[in-house]
């Protein structure tokens, strides 16, 4: 075996575990949290049928802690109600 091959099969082993290593544990509590706070979201959506006039002053503070503002809570809403499109020029889904 060359130095070449010892050295190509080094490296492709440090790849492969590097690889499988999967997120880190700081990683995980931020996706948890993100996930967390997307379940509450929806359902706050979903209770207010898609307005946000329609949340009650509970929910309001929930959203205002996630958002860090009520103008972000709006936006929020209206992301979740007319998503962007996938394509420049592509008319919105709710078009």
């Amino acid at each position: 075996m060359t130095f070449k091959q010892l050295f190509t099969g080094i490296s492709i082993a440090f790849v492969l575990a590097g690889c499988s290593a999967g997120p880190q544990e700081v990683a995980k509590a931020d996706i948890q949290k993100a996930t967390d706070n997307a379940k509450v979201v929806r359902s706050i959506y979903d209770k207010a049928q898609g307005k946000f006039d329609n949340v009650d002053e509970a929910d309001k503070k929930k959203l205002v802690e996630i958002y860090k503002s009520e103008e972000g809570a709006r936006k929020a809403f209206d992301l979740i109600t007319n998503p962007p499109g996938g394509l420049p020029g592509a008319p919105a889904p709710n078009q």
